[in-house]
């Protein structure tokens, strides 16, 4: 796990990533120079922070360093003809990272629909790069088993998978690493303490070395992105103490990764 690449997601900056708002975004290039001497191997870009960027912005998130290595969308993936696939495959093809990360939506889900955007977009991206599929609570393929299921019907998987190795049990991340290893290749770091709030995982340091202990065990070799941390939806929140907070997490997890 030493050569893992840890990642910043452009959406731990963002004070506005829950509300469709006119309000002014966080804008990634501005803190480019500190994520990279702080030692982020690349970005995890929220589609946002490219859609809605200015021409000067999107031109520096297409040479500037770190690197966009995965881009974030929400395009409705059980729609295949919403036109923000479109518009999805328009940024990949120009910022040509290594992963795509995805969602799909809540149950039962419509298997049909999002084979039917699977074969629209696989085609129409670039050669080195691969979709991802958020395994996240409250969808249809937050669960190995339905992960399983769906992809029975493809001799060759047409997605890999992203997993929340620190916000589930010790039992559901051994569960996942034993059905789906190979396809695990990123994670996001988030967890949640008292009143469902976000927390650091610097905060909690035994607990996050065993984790990762466990992950080194099972096999995982995936990439990072520091996903949410302290401070994530609360009232006071604001760039600066996202990013420290962030900081925090990234010495830590950096650390532990390098002595594995």
């Amino acid at each position: 796990m030493g050569t893992s690449e840890i990642l910043l997601g452009s959406i731990l900056l963002e004070r506005n990533r829950w509300r469709r708002t006119e309000t002014p975004l966080c804008r990634p290039v501005a803190w480019a120079a500190r994520a990279r001497e702080a030692g982020f191997d690349g970005w995890e870009l929220w589609e946002d922070h490219y859609h809605r960027a200015d021409a000067e912005d999107r031109e520096r998130l297409l040479h500037g360093r770190p690197p966009v290595r995965v881009f974030n969308t929400y395009a409705p993936f059980e729609n295949p003809g919403a036109p923000q696939l479109d518009r999805l495959v328009a940024a990949v093809r120009e910022l040509r990272p290594r992963g795509v990360k995805f969602n799909v939506g809540k149950p039962p889900g419509n298997p049909a629909a999002l084979r039917a955007t699977l074969d629209k977009v696989l085609p129409e991206l670039p050669g080195n790069c691969r979709l991802w599929c958020e395994c996240h609570g409250g969808t249809w393929l937050e669960t190995p088993g339905a992960v399983t299921e769906f992809l029975a019907g493809y001799p060759d998987p047409p997605f890999d998978l992203i997993f929340h190795p620190f916000a589930l049990p010790e039992a559901s991340v051994t569960v996942w690493m034993e059905q789906h290893g190979p396809r695990l290749v990123h994670a996001h770091v988030q967890r949640r303490g008292p009143g469902d709030q976000w927390e650091s995982i610097a905060a909690h340091p035994d607990e996050t070395r065993t984790r990762l202990a466990l992950l080194r065990r099972l096999g995982y070799r995936g990439s990072f992105t520091l996903e949410f941390t302290a401070g994530t939806a609360t009232p006071e929140e604001n760039e600066e103490s996202l990013f420290a907070a962030a900081l925090a997490d990234l010495r830590l997890l950096r650390n532990v990764v390098a002595a594995s």
